[in-house]
Parts: structure tokens; sequence; C-alpha cells
């Protein structure tokens, strides 16, 4: 398939700026965030409000991108829909039940969904209900995002996207007003991301047509709609169709703020880079391996340096990207192995 190098732009900056919210989550005095420093700061609770609302709906855009760039490759919906338990839902059970739930057992780290105090064996129920999945939350909305569109896919592969938009919109009805307090598998957490996802679709058949324009209607639109969802994430109104919609455009706002570069062929460069390249290799393993060290990291270095957020913020982003590397590092050395060899052999058919 054809690498768009602006979505991958938009997938490696989002993953670096998920990490540093992560930690900067502490000071912002969030609900969902169990674990917080004993002050709040104003600077990142504003941040934070602002990468809410654009984050996450970012990821969500380019996976809809994606999505519609492998259309007609010629696999069945039944493939898809298999694909899609392997990437997300087995990595879900996976990780959950070999790293969060043993590592937010042991350290008994607060988080949100996880009974305090919980041992294992109510953690394990609890992660496999997907009620605490903590950061891997995405993954099962992901999951019910992607079955969706698999399902309307003729849809999309006719390019009847007027019908493919009111689809999305009989399903975001139903996600708000059916399944609104269903916590089990996320399948509260759908509702806001459906439209990222359609958008996603909708600019993959239009990427040739935005590429053409002129440098600064693209670098504008990306700046107008950055100034319009900063604005709405420091007020934020009490709307949920406006919260949706702010999502949306805040994917199409990273799309024409990254297409503006990649027409100079600035990301092709950076595909040189060894860093760049590690990060988009193992962008869904750092996502994923992040949030425990981050906790962990936190209690170890706020009773030191807690009090000076800029400073507690990088040091603990660096500690975490350094210990993920280890790991990811780690995994790779055992899956490179002879032993996992001799395993994968045994295992596979004859």
């Amino acid at each position: 398939m054809k690498r768009y190098e602006h979505i991958s732009g938009i997938k490696n900056f989002c993953l670096l700026i998920v990490i540093i919210s992560h930690c900067m989550l502490f000071y912002a005095d969030d609900a969902m965030f169990a674990l917080s420093a004993d002050f709040s700061s104003p600077v990142v609770i504003k941040l934070c409000a602002f990468l809410d609302v654009t984050v996450m709906a970012a990821f969500v855009f380019c996976s809809g991108f994606l999505y519609a760039a492998g259309l007609f490759r010629g696999r069945s919906g039944k493939e898809e829909i298999l694909s899609r338990i392997r990437r997300l839902i087995l990595p879900y059970y996976i990780y959950g039940s070999l790293w969060l739930v043993p590592l937010y057992t042991l350290f008994d780290i607060k988080s949100y969904g996880r009974p305090e105090n919980a041992g294992l064996i109510k953690g394990y129920a609890y992660m496999a209900m997907g009620i605490f999945a903590d950061h891997l939350w995405f993954l099962w909305m992901l999951f019910w995002v992607n079955l969706f569109f698999i399902l309307i896919r003729r849809f999309l592969e006719g390019k009847k996207l007027v019908t493919g938009a009111v689809l999305s919109a009989a399903f975001v009805c139903a996600d708000v007003f059916l399944l609104k307090d269903v916590s089990c598998f996320k399948l509260n957490q759908v509702a806001p991301y459906v439209f990222c996802y359609f958008a996603g679709v909708v600019f993959f058949y239009l990427d040739e047509r935005i590429g053409k324009l002129p440098a600064f209607l693209k670098g504008g639109t990306g700046a107008m709609l950055f100034l319009l969802i900063a604005f709405y994430s420091q007020n934020k109104p009490e709307s949920r169709v406006l919260f949706y919609a702010m999502k949306m455009l805040a994917g199409i706002m990273f799309y024409f703020i990254f297409v503006f570069p990649a027409g100079t062929g600035f990301f092709k460069k950076l595909e040189g880079s060894r860093i760049y390249g590690y990060l988009s290799k193992y962008s869904v393993d750092i996502y994923i391996f992040s949030l425990p060290p981050i906790y962990l990291f936190f209690k170890l270095i706020y009773p030191y340096i807690g009090r000076n957020v800029v400073l507690c913020i990088v040091v603990n982003a660096a500690l975490t990207m350094t210990a993920v590397v280890l790991i990811i590092w780690c995994r790779e050395r055992i899956r490179g192995s002879d032993v996992w060899k001799k395993i994968n052999k045994k295992n596979s058919p004859s």
C-alpha cells in the first residue's frame, strides 16, 4: 500500500504528545486520572484541555484514512474483522494480562476502572471485561469503530459518502442513547470518535486534490482550525454535538498542518532518520508500554522535583521513553532467540 508521509507524521507526532500529556495530567486536576500531585497548574490544565480534544481524534482520523486507502486490496469483510482482532483485541489481552494488571497490582497504582486495593483476581476480572483498561481503552474503542466501518464498507467502496455519514450519525445516536451506561469493553467511549474516523475516510478520497492546493491555503486552513479548537477547548460549552464536531475538526486540523510540509518532501527526509523510523515501527508498542512507567516514575521523582512542574514533566517523559525503548529491545531479543524460534516452529502448522 502507498505510504502517506503526512499521515505517518501525524501518528508519530501525536504519539510523543500523548506520552507528554500523560506526564502532564498529574498536574491537571483530571477526575479520570486517579493519581495526581497535591496541587494543580493552570497552564497545564489549559494545555490538557486542548490536547483532550485533539490528539486521540487525530489518531482515529489517521485510522480512517488508512482504512480507506486499503479498501481496494481485495480482502473480505471477515478477513478485515479478523485482522482487527489480531491487531487490537489480542494485544489488549496479552499486554493487559502480562503488563497492566501485574504492575498495577504490585505497586497498587490508582487507575480509573480499577477498584481500590484490588488484588490480581479482581484486577484480571475487571481487565477481562474491559472496565479496567487505563490507556488501553483506545484499543477497544478503535476496534468498535473499525468494526462499524467494515460493516458499511460497500458504501465506502462505492464512494456513497452521504449514506456513510447518515449511517455514522445513526451509530453515534445508538451509542449515546443505548450504550451510554455500558462501561464494559468501552462501548460507551465510541461515539466521540466515529465522525473522526469518517472524516479520515473522506479526506483519503480528497487527498490528491488537497495536495495540489497552494501551500498558503493548506497552512492557513490548519492555522484557522487550530485557533478555533483552542478557543473551544478553553471554554467548552455544554454541547455534545459541538464536542463531537470539534473532535472531527481536530483530525482535519492535523491533516492540513501536516500535508503542508509533506508537499516539500520534509517527511521523506525524516523517514531516513533512525529515531523517526523507530517511532514509525514501534508506535503502537510505545503507546501500550508507556503509562505504567509514567505512574511509577512520577511516584519516584515527585518527592524530589515535583514542585517544579516543567522539570518533573520533562524528566518523567525522558525516563519513560528510555524505559519503553529498553522494554521493546528486550522483547525483540526474546523474539529473536532460538527458544522463541523453537516455540514458533512447534506451534506452526505442519
